[in-house]
């Protein structure tokens, strides 16, 4: 007769092997912050985003910390929104996600000048993936372009609908500021009339300015604001080329650009976006409708879009005499899908875009090639990146001509 094992020895082997299978703790959701750009007096959506793994969340108590940058931040740090009036002085604006219930109670408040708490209390249970929450943030007009904030979710509490406890991961995001737009004397990412009646009262002594306005309002280096920055700025509002037409003016004209078409994606504007392209656009077979036709897609299945670009090198040539400028960039394009209530991010680094001066004004251009170098290449459903620009090799570059328009 086989000799059994006792039961003690087999309950503990079993309990050994339970022990090796993953666990619930390890299949846990994330809640998440983006990593954003922004400019010294920008107005920013920060997005708690939940991955597919947030599960039956019905309240969810949070605080999002911003106390760390490099270098320190000294300008007295990011500052959310005031609520609406006849709130608490700590009360902010936060924006409850597609995927919480229309009941359910969402609040925020100002913890110090570091933090922001954020609660949001329901009965009924709601699922990721998809934006939580959006708390919009103010960036300080003196904080100091490269500074990075860490954006650090702590304190997090969340709970189903019964009350049991959910189990979620946490994963932070950064802040990058920006340069500061030369001419943006208002830091509000487009160069326009405001900025140069701004310059002007400040040539004339009507108003003093901080360094920061100072400093974007001196077009022409001279150290001083006078009348002739704000007429530089001027041009710059009206779309008139540079006076001499230095590279520098060409150069602060195509970043100027960069900064229009960024606030028009975030605003949804499709005509300001196609403003900003010529009609003799053509980049690896999309043309000028077919690039209408991309971001009028996105813009209608898309919602809560966000937009920032980084030129980082701009060179200058005069090719089949025209004016050329091979523009390398890095951008950050996100938006949420109504259909599904997922976050579409496309991210791109060095990035490149031939624009051409057509009419004195500078437009996006395209590479001018007529198919795809590669399927890899092709377009790529429901991104927008694919149509703005790509990496380009040595060899296309050096090939690039104008054709017989």
């Amino acid at each position: 007769m086989p000799r059994l094992l006792p039961l003690a020895p087999c309950a503990a082997f079993l309990l050994a092997a339970l022990a090796l299978l993953p666990t619930a703790a390890s299949a846990a959701g994330i809640l998440s912050i983006d990593n954003q750009q922004a400019a010294p007096g920008d107005t920013l959506n920060v997005n708690v985003l939940m991955d597919a793994g947030v599960q039956g969340l019905a309240s969810v108590q949070l605080v999002i910390d911003f106390s760390r940058s490099s270098p320190p931040d000294a300008s007295g740090g990011l500052r959310g929104i005031p609520a609406t009036s006849g709130a608490s002085p700590s009360e902010v604006t936060v924006i409850p996600g597609p995927a919480v219930p229309r009941n359910a109670l969402v609040t925020a408040s100002q913890r110090s000048g570091t933090q922001v708490a954020v609660g949001v209390v329901g009965v009924s249970g709601f699922s990721g993936p998809g934006v939580l929450v959006t708390v919009p943030l103010q960036v300080p007009t003196t904080v100091r372009p490269g500074t990075v904030y860490q954006l650090v979710l702590t304190n997090v509490l969340a709970y189903d609908e019964r009350g049991a406890a959910v189990s979620v991961a946490t994963r932070p995001g950064t802040l990058t500021i920006a340069s500061v737009l030369v001419g943006d004397v208002n830091f509000d990412n487009v160069v326009d009339l405001r900025d140069a009646m701004l310059a002007l009262r400040l040539a004339l002594g009507i108003i003093s300015g901080t360094p920061e306005q100072l400093s974007a309002a001196d077009v022409d280096g001279s150290g001083t604001v006078t009348v002739l920055d704000a007429q530089l700025i001027l041009r710059t509002a009206l779309g008139l080329p540079p006076i001499g037409g230095q590279p520098t003016d060409d150069r602060r004209a195509i970043e100027t650009a960069y900064q229009r078409l960024a606030q028009a994606i975030r605003s949804a504007d499709l005509n300001a976006v196609m403003a900003l392209v010529s009609t003799d656009y053509i980049q690896d077979g999309v043309d000028y409708q077919g690039f209408r036709g991309v971001f009028a897609d996105y813009f209608s299945t898309h919602s809560n879009v966000q937009a920032s670009f980084q030129v980082t090198d701009v060179s200058f040539e005069v090719i089949d005499g025209t004016d050329v400028a091979f523009v390398t960039f890095s951008s950050s394009i996100s938006g949420v899908r109504l259909g599904d209530l997922v976050v579409d991010r496309e991210d791109n680094t060095d990035a490149q875009m031939v624009w051409i001066k057509q009419g004195g004004q500078w437009l996006m251009f395209g590479n001018q090639q007529t198919q795809p170098q590669s399927q890899a290449q092709s377009l790529s459903p429901g991104r927008i990146g694919d149509v703005l620009g790509r990496p380009m090799s040595d060899q296309e570059r050096h090939a690039f001509r104008i054709p017989k328009l």
